[in-house]
Protein backbone atom coordinates (compact mmCIF):
# COMPACT_ATOMS: atom_id res chain seq x y z
CA UNK A 1 0.00 0.00 0.00
CA UNK A 2 1.01 3.32 -0.46
CA UNK A 3 0.19 6.47 1.50
CA UNK A 4 0.19 10.12 1.05
CA UNK A 5 1.13 12.33 4.02
CA UNK A 6 -1.53 14.81 4.13
CA UNK A 7 -0.60 17.93 6.66
CA UNK A 8 -0.19 21.55 4.96
CA UNK A 9 2.95 22.89 5.13
CA UNK A 10 5.08 19.67 6.68
CA UNK A 11 6.82 17.58 4.75
CA UNK A 12 6.96 13.77 5.48
CA UNK A 13 10.44 12.26 4.82
CA UNK A 14 10.75 9.07 6.83
CA UNK A 15 13.10 6.63 5.07
CA UNK A 16 12.44 3.42 7.06
CA UNK A 17 10.89 0.04 6.47
CA UNK A 18 9.94 -2.94 8.41
CA UNK A 19 10.47 -6.39 7.43
CA UNK A 20 8.47 -9.56 8.77
CA UNK A 21 7.78 -7.59 11.79
CA UNK A 22 11.41 -8.36 13.00
CA UNK A 23 13.87 -6.35 10.24
CA UNK A 24 14.29 -2.48 10.86
CA UNK A 25 15.59 -0.30 7.66
CA UNK A 26 16.09 3.47 8.09
CA UNK A 27 18.93 5.73 6.71
CA UNK A 28 19.39 8.43 4.51
CA UNK A 29 19.79 6.27 1.43
CA UNK A 30 17.75 6.94 -1.60
CA UNK A 31 16.74 3.94 -3.71
CA UNK A 32 18.19 5.07 -7.07
CA UNK A 33 20.94 4.77 -9.31
CA UNK A 34 21.90 8.55 -8.34
CA UNK A 35 22.31 7.82 -4.83
CA UNK A 36 23.50 4.11 -5.50
CA UNK A 37 26.86 6.15 -7.76
CA UNK A 38 27.47 9.16 -6.78
CA UNK A 39 26.02 10.20 -3.25
CA UNK A 40 27.31 9.34 0.39
CA UNK A 41 24.49 7.84 1.92
CA UNK A 42 23.89 5.81 5.03
CA UNK A 43 21.88 2.68 5.90
CA UNK A 44 21.11 0.79 9.25
CA UNK A 45 19.70 -2.38 9.83
CA UNK A 46 18.07 -3.23 13.09
CA UNK A 47 16.99 -7.07 13.52
CA UNK A 48 14.76 -6.27 16.64
CA UNK A 49 11.22 -7.16 17.04
CA UNK A 50 10.89 -4.80 19.79
CA UNK A 51 11.91 -1.94 17.99
CA UNK A 52 10.18 -3.28 14.82
CA UNK A 53 6.98 -3.25 17.20
CA UNK A 54 7.63 0.39 17.79
CA UNK A 55 8.29 1.78 14.39
CA UNK A 56 5.19 0.08 13.29
CA UNK A 57 3.27 1.81 15.87
CA UNK A 58 4.65 5.06 15.04
CA UNK A 59 3.96 4.11 11.17
CA UNK A 60 0.05 3.41 12.90
CA UNK A 61 -0.05 6.72 14.05
CA UNK A 62 1.53 8.52 11.05
CA UNK A 63 -1.10 6.91 8.47
CA UNK A 64 -3.76 8.64 10.38
CA UNK A 65 -2.91 12.20 8.68
CA UNK A 66 -2.51 10.25 5.25
CA UNK A 67 -4.24 9.42 2.19
CA UNK A 68 -4.19 5.76 0.66
CA UNK A 69 -3.40 6.24 -3.25
CA UNK A 70 -3.07 3.87 -6.18
CA UNK A 71 0.39 3.18 -7.82
CA UNK A 72 -0.71 4.89 -10.90
CA UNK A 73 -1.56 8.26 -8.42
CA UNK A 74 2.06 7.65 -7.14
CA UNK A 75 3.43 7.54 -10.75
CA UNK A 76 1.87 10.05 -12.11
CA UNK A 77 3.40 12.32 -9.19
CA UNK A 78 6.28 11.30 -9.43
CA UNK A 79 6.48 11.92 -13.15
CA UNK A 80 4.85 15.13 -13.33
CA UNK A 81 6.85 17.85 -15.17
CA UNK A 82 4.99 20.70 -12.87
CA UNK A 83 6.20 18.78 -10.14
CA UNK A 84 9.68 18.30 -11.25
CA UNK A 85 10.49 21.55 -12.64
CA UNK A 86 8.83 23.25 -8.76
CA UNK A 87 11.59 20.76 -7.14
CA UNK A 88 14.12 22.03 -9.00
CA UNK A 89 13.43 25.57 -8.23
CA UNK A 90 12.98 24.44 -4.58
CA UNK A 91 16.42 22.86 -4.57
CA UNK A 92 18.01 25.81 -6.29
CA UNK A 93 16.36 28.41 -3.76
CA UNK A 94 15.91 26.72 -0.78
CA UNK A 95 18.51 28.64 1.18
CA UNK A 96 16.91 32.00 0.69
CA UNK A 97 13.95 30.77 2.87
Amino acid sequence: MIFEYRVPGIMYHKKVMVVDKRYVIIGSYNLGVRSELNDYESILSIDSEEIAKKVLEVFEEDKKYAKNITPSQARDWYFNPAIAYLATLQKQFHHFF
